[in-house]
Protein backbone atom coordinates (compact mmCIF):
# COMPACT_ATOMS: atom_id res chain seq x y z
CA UNK A 1 0.00 0.00 0.00
CA UNK A 2 1.58 3.77 -0.57
CA UNK A 3 1.72 5.49 1.61
CA UNK A 4 0.18 9.42 1.29
CA UNK A 5 0.29 11.03 4.00
CA UNK A 6 2.41 11.82 7.01
CA UNK A 7 2.39 13.01 10.19
CA UNK A 8 4.35 13.38 13.42
CA UNK A 9 4.10 15.25 16.77
CA UNK A 10 4.73 15.74 20.09
CA UNK A 11 1.60 15.85 22.28
CA UNK A 12 1.80 18.94 24.54
CA UNK A 13 -0.90 19.57 27.62
CA UNK A 14 -2.07 22.82 25.44
CA UNK A 15 -2.48 20.78 21.86
CA UNK A 16 -3.99 17.60 23.68
CA UNK A 17 -6.30 20.01 25.59
CA UNK A 18 -7.40 21.92 22.66
CA UNK A 19 -8.15 18.70 20.69
CA UNK A 20 -10.27 17.72 23.69
CA UNK A 21 -11.63 20.63 24.12
CA UNK A 22 -13.19 20.54 20.74
CA UNK A 23 -14.63 17.26 20.51
CA UNK A 24 -15.84 17.79 24.09
CA UNK A 25 -17.74 20.80 22.40
CA UNK A 26 -18.77 18.90 19.55
CA UNK A 27 -20.45 16.17 21.31
CA UNK A 28 -21.37 17.53 24.77
CA UNK A 29 -22.70 21.40 23.20
CA UNK A 30 -25.85 20.40 21.64
CA UNK A 31 -26.93 18.89 24.70
CA UNK A 32 -25.78 21.63 27.02
CA UNK A 33 -27.84 24.20 24.62
CA UNK A 34 -30.54 22.31 25.23
CA UNK A 35 -30.41 22.37 28.94
CA UNK A 36 -29.51 25.82 28.78
CA UNK A 37 -32.84 26.42 27.09
CA UNK A 38 -34.98 24.71 29.68
CA UNK A 39 -32.87 26.24 32.58
CA UNK A 40 -33.78 29.71 30.91
CA UNK A 41 -37.30 28.39 30.63
CA UNK A 42 -37.66 27.47 34.06
CA UNK A 43 -36.49 30.29 35.18
CA UNK A 44 -38.92 33.04 33.25
CA UNK A 45 -41.96 30.19 34.61
CA UNK A 46 -40.42 31.14 38.46
CA UNK A 47 -40.12 34.78 37.59
CA UNK A 48 -43.71 34.91 36.44
CA UNK A 49 -45.04 32.93 39.70
CA UNK A 50 -43.13 34.71 42.08
CA UNK A 51 -44.75 38.01 41.02
CA UNK A 52 -48.23 36.57 40.52
CA UNK A 53 -47.78 35.64 43.72
CA UNK A 54 -46.80 39.00 45.19
CA UNK A 55 -43.23 38.17 45.41
CA UNK A 56 -40.27 40.71 44.65
CA UNK A 57 -37.94 41.23 43.02
CA UNK A 58 -35.03 40.11 44.85
CA UNK A 59 -36.38 36.69 44.69
CA UNK A 60 -36.43 36.68 40.91
CA UNK A 61 -32.89 37.80 40.97
CA UNK A 62 -32.04 35.08 43.13
CA UNK A 63 -33.14 32.90 41.27
CA UNK A 64 -31.57 33.76 38.19
CA UNK A 65 -28.03 33.94 39.87
CA UNK A 66 -28.81 30.70 40.46
CA UNK A 67 -29.55 29.61 36.95
CA UNK A 68 -26.98 31.66 35.63
CA UNK A 69 -24.01 29.99 38.17
CA UNK A 70 -25.71 26.47 36.83
CA UNK A 71 -25.08 27.66 33.31
CA UNK A 72 -21.29 28.99 33.70
CA UNK A 73 -20.96 25.16 35.43
CA UNK A 74 -21.95 23.16 32.43
CA UNK A 75 -20.38 25.85 29.87
CA UNK A 76 -17.02 25.91 31.77
CA UNK A 77 -16.29 23.67 34.05
CA UNK A 78 -17.60 20.10 32.69
CA UNK A 79 -15.52 20.36 29.26
CA UNK A 80 -12.30 21.59 31.57
CA UNK A 81 -12.28 19.04 33.62
CA UNK A 82 -13.04 16.31 31.19
CA UNK A 83 -9.97 17.96 28.66
CA UNK A 84 -8.15 17.76 32.08
CA UNK A 85 -8.76 14.57 33.26
CA UNK A 86 -8.24 13.27 29.45
CA UNK A 87 -5.04 14.60 29.64
CA UNK A 88 -4.05 12.75 32.86
CA UNK A 89 -5.48 9.56 31.24
CA UNK A 90 -3.21 10.35 27.96
CA UNK A 91 -0.14 10.55 30.10
CA UNK A 92 -0.50 7.56 32.07
CA UNK A 93 -1.20 5.31 29.34
CA UNK A 94 2.21 6.71 26.86
CA UNK A 95 3.89 7.36 29.80
CA UNK A 96 7.23 9.68 28.26
CA UNK A 97 6.10 8.74 24.54
CA UNK A 98 3.58 11.29 23.71
CA UNK A 99 4.99 11.50 19.97
CA UNK A 100 2.52 10.46 17.73
CA UNK A 101 3.33 9.48 13.72
CA UNK A 102 0.35 8.60 12.15
CA UNK A 103 0.90 7.30 8.69
CA UNK A 104 -1.81 7.78 5.73
CA UNK A 105 -2.52 5.30 3.16
CA UNK A 106 -5.24 4.38 0.66
CA UNK A 107 -7.76 3.01 2.59
CA UNK A 108 -6.52 3.51 5.98
CA UNK A 109 -4.21 5.46 8.78
CA UNK A 110 -1.95 4.20 11.44
CA UNK A 111 -0.99 5.66 14.94
CA UNK A 112 1.83 4.91 16.05
CA UNK A 113 1.83 6.37 19.51
CA UNK A 114 5.21 5.03 21.88
CA UNK A 115 4.07 2.69 24.33
CA UNK A 116 0.09 2.29 23.05
CA UNK A 117 -0.32 -0.22 20.43
CA UNK A 118 -0.39 0.82 16.68
CA UNK A 119 -4.09 1.99 15.79
CA UNK A 120 -5.79 1.25 12.60
CA UNK A 121 -8.68 3.24 11.47
CA UNK A 122 -9.82 2.38 8.16
CA UNK A 123 -11.33 5.32 6.45
CA UNK A 124 -14.76 3.87 5.75
CA UNK A 125 -14.98 3.65 9.51
CA UNK A 126 -14.79 7.62 9.79
CA UNK A 127 -17.91 9.49 10.91
CA UNK A 128 -16.40 13.42 11.32
CA UNK A 129 -13.92 15.06 10.96
CA UNK A 130 -13.23 18.13 13.17
CA UNK A 131 -11.01 21.48 12.85
CA UNK A 132 -9.10 23.30 15.46
CA UNK A 133 -6.14 26.05 15.06
CA UNK A 134 -3.59 23.62 15.30
CA UNK A 135 -5.50 20.00 15.09
CA UNK A 136 -7.46 17.79 12.45
CA UNK A 137 -9.26 15.54 14.33
CA UNK A 138 -10.48 12.03 12.71
CA UNK A 139 -13.19 10.66 14.69
CA UNK A 140 -14.32 7.19 13.74
CA UNK A 141 -17.50 5.32 14.72
CA UNK A 142 -16.34 3.98 17.97
CA UNK A 143 -15.87 7.62 19.41
CA UNK A 144 -11.75 7.02 18.70
CA UNK A 145 -10.27 10.48 18.13
CA UNK A 146 -7.16 10.54 16.11
CA UNK A 147 -5.48 14.26 16.96
CA UNK A 148 -2.94 15.24 13.61
CA UNK A 149 -1.07 18.46 14.06
CA UNK A 150 -1.36 20.87 11.30
CA UNK A 151 1.97 21.69 11.41
CA UNK A 152 3.66 18.37 11.18
CA UNK A 153 3.34 16.82 8.11
CA UNK A 154 6.44 15.41 6.39
CA UNK A 155 4.49 14.24 3.35
CA UNK A 156 0.99 15.50 1.82
CA UNK A 157 -1.37 17.66 4.38
CA UNK A 158 -4.57 18.03 5.62
CA UNK A 159 -6.48 18.13 1.98
CA UNK A 160 -4.36 14.96 1.05
CA UNK A 161 -5.89 13.51 4.20
CA UNK A 162 -9.59 14.94 3.90
CA UNK A 163 -9.57 13.36 0.19
CA UNK A 164 -8.20 10.16 1.38
CA UNK A 165 -11.50 10.12 3.60
CA UNK A 166 -13.92 12.11 1.55
CA UNK A 167 -13.13 9.17 -1.24
CA UNK A 168 -14.13 6.47 1.86
CA UNK A 169 -17.07 8.10 3.39
CA UNK A 170 -18.85 11.36 3.51
CA UNK A 171 -18.01 13.33 7.00
CA UNK A 172 -19.07 16.38 8.62
CA UNK A 173 -16.88 19.35 9.49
Amino acid sequence: MELKAENVFTVTEDVFKEGMRRIIRDEYGPMATKALAFLVVVWVLMTVFTFYMNGNIVLAVMEFVVIAAIAAWMELAVPHRRAKKGWEAAKRRSGEGMTRRTLFYEDRLEVEAGAVDTLVVNYEDVRKTLTTKNLLIIINRDKVGVMVALDGFKLGDKDTVLKLIKDWTTTEN
